[in-house]
């Protein structure tokens, strides 16, 4: 490939949703793939532990937004019950058909909007009970309990700005990135060896229907834009604004926060990924959990994680394309 040193990196590994194929589940020393996952992912290893060893690091600008128990159960129920079934119900409307190989990309990228107009919902319940009084009063209780532990030591929490936001996001994908890498790798080696069937070459559901398609329409790109704009909003809303944001509240440290809502998020995309993408999906919610405690806003993880679904759809379309 006759590209730049940075896009030989991303072109010759395999991205996170994107498992080794059989063929190459245990990649030889001598490969050059392999070599740079492996020192791209020690670089970034020790440059993020610099800087989360630096003193209060989790604890120097914005704050997460405090959720109640009941914020987050409510928020909870309508992804995980109600959604589906309205979901459901609209691709019944649509006829668009059950999920299956024979689906066509209409059907696919219809399916695909039901779903996520379904879910968009819980954006306005985020917002919108958010504001009442109970609420506001139990994220007031919850902030004064955190700035207590924090000790007079931390420095006041300011708010980040929306460039401020924006830098995070994208230097804590390229730290990330090859750390995710180098987990699914492992985590692809380690089911070849136990169960002697590797991980197919795409592990994510998406990624294999996008790349069936012989062409780029209309229809793929509807598809496209909903993985990459509609997604990350959706999921993060509920993983690190919900379910972090109430864990949190509830500890002193935002640690367990972090850890257990990382191990849920990579946990629920198992109806979509292969259990060999599921802890390089963990380590990547670690990473996401920890840009939002760092920045105290959403936007931080929303355009990390657009950013990262971008990135794989590119690099699959890219390996499409080789000859």
């Amino acid at each position: 490939m006759r590209l730049s040193a940075l896009l030989i990196f991303f072109l010759t590994s395999r991205h996170v949703i994107a498992s080794p194929s059989a063929t190459d589940h245990a990649p030889p020393r001598h490969d050059p793939a392999w070599l740079i996952i492996v020192i791209g992912a020690t670089a970034a290893i020790g440059f993020g532990v610099f800087l989360l060893a630096r003193p209060r690091w989790l604890a120097r600008r914005g704050r997460p937004r405090p959720v109640s128990p009941a914020l987050m159960f409510v928020l909870l129920c309508w992804h995980l019950l109600v959604t589906p079934a309205l979901a459901r119900l609209a691709l019944w409307l649509i006829a668009a058909g059950p999920p299956g190989e024979s689906m066509t990309m209409r059907q696919r990228a219809l399916q695909m909007i039901a779903i996520q107009a379904a879910a968009a919902v819980v954006v306005v319940l985020w917002w919108g009970l958010g504001r009442l009084p109970g609420e506001r009063e139990w994220t007031e209780r919850a902030a004064r309990r955190l700035d207590e532990a924090r000790g007079s030591d931390a420095g006041p929490r300011r708010s980040v700005r929306w460039w401020w936001a924006v830098g995070a996001a994208i230097l804590g994908l390229l730290l990330a990135w090859p750390i995710v890498q180098l987990t699914a790798e492992i985590a692809a080696g380690v089911q070849a060896w136990f169960t002697t069937q590797a991980p197919a070459p795409l592990a994510h559901r998406t990624l294999r229907e996008l790349a069936a398609e012989p062409e780029i329409g209309a229809w793929m790109l509807a598809l496209i834009a909903v993985v990459v704009l509609l997604v990350p909003l959706l999921e993060e809303v509920v993983f690190r604004g919900a379910i972090q944001g109430c864990l949190r509240s509830l500890t002193t440290s935002p640690w367990p926060g972090i850890l257990l809502t990382s191990l849920l998020f990579g946990v629920m995309h198992l109806n979509v990924v292969e259990p060999a993408a599921v802890p390089g999906l963990i380590v990547f919610g670690v990473a996401l959990g920890v840009v939002y405690e760092r920045t105290g806003t959403l936007l931080a993880p929303v355009l990390m994680h657009a950013l990262f679904n971008l990135g794989n759809i590119v690099l699959m379309l890219l390996s499409a394309s080789q000859p």
